[in-house]
């Protein structure tokens, strides 16, 4: 209960009742876009846009390859949305739910960008590729990072060929590698995008991401922020989350994974009436108005 962790509850529209329901629909929400998706079958319908880009390029594999990494960074964003939906259950672990509020939002702008409405094929694909390529770099860090004793010479060195090997690929398909000042490569037609920038694409994104990564580095001022209040009878500051800021969070984070869910949904083809009825009902439920239904547009050309 929100009582065991809130001395009060101070804002008046939040009660009980729809703080459980949406803590609940954190939960749920993900488990319901992702029975629907099994339904779909995954792949995509004749004639949409992803069986178009498919069909138009010699290859198809590294298409599928970058479809598959916006798939995977969904799955991450939902197993994130799982772990918020526990720690907004008492007791109520403010700091790890804002944490891992990032998480949802990180990976469901990842999703974004790789099944961006607004891009074609040749242009997915170099996105699938600079995911790889700082999947890789990101290795090789992490080998050469490892502790003393551990022989990871021979792991550094596949992982350097299998960056090697990519930039072959690249040259072969014309796909043309984006080199910072330093002529090192970082993307692959365009510089790969950090992660504030990702999360920037998203409506109000920057904001979320800027307060939740302070969260999740602990800085003071955000940890006062969002969770501690004085109490006039000790004079000291005392962790007490106000509903709002929890509500504020599970709001978005469902919002988050619905762009993301949204339009790998409508590359894809797949019928929307089912999709589109999800997110209305779950939209109603956390009380979001009609502007930020972004999917109506879309949905009503492919019901």
């Amino acid at each position: 209960m929100l009582s065991d962790s809130v001395d009060t509850m101070t804002e008046p529209l939040i009660s009980q009742d729809f703080y459980d329901q949406l803590v609940d629909l954190v939960r749920t929400f993900p488990e319901r876009a992702g029975a629907l998706i099994d339904d779909a079958g995954g792949a995509p319908t004749r004639g949409s846009r992803i069986d178009r880009e498919l069909g138009e390029l010699a290859d198809p594999e590294p298409l599928k390859t970058s479809l598959s990494l916006g798939a995977q960074a969904l799955e991450h964003a939902a197993d994130h949305l799982f772990a918020l939906s526990d720690a907004c259950v008492s007791p109520v672990k403010p700091f790890a739910a804002l944490t891992l509020a990032r998480g949802v939002l990180e990976s469901a702008a990842t999703a974004l960008w790789v099944f961006d409405t607004d891009i074609e094929g040749k242009e997915r694909v170099e996105r699938g590729m600079s995911l790889r390529l700082v999947g890789l770099e990101d290795q090789r860090r992490l080998s050469r990072a490892s502790p003393a004793g551990l022989d990871t010479d021979e792991v550094t060195r596949k992982i350097t060929s299998r960056i090697e090997e990519m930039m072959s690929e690249a040259d072969a398909r014309g796909v043309e590698p984006h080199r910072n000042r330093r002529m090192k490569v970082d993307g692959f037609g365009s510089k790969m995008p950090g992660r504030l920038e990702l999360a920037s694409r998203v409506p109000g994104g920057e904001f979320d991401y800027r307060l939740l990564s302070a969260v999740a580095h602990g800085h003071s001022w955000s940890l006062l922020g969002v969770a501690f209040k004085v109490s006039e009878k000790q004079n000291i500051a005392v962790k007490s989350p106000e509903p709002i800021v929890l509500v504020y969070v599970c709001s978005r984070a469902i919002e988050f994974f619905a762009r993301g869910l949204w339009a790998h949904v409508y590359l894809h083809g797949w019928k929307s009436g089912p999709f589109a009825r999800l997110l209305e009902e779950t939209y109603n439920s956390i009380r979001l108005t009609p502007e930020q239904r972004f999917w109506r547009s879309q949905a009503s050309a492919h019901m």
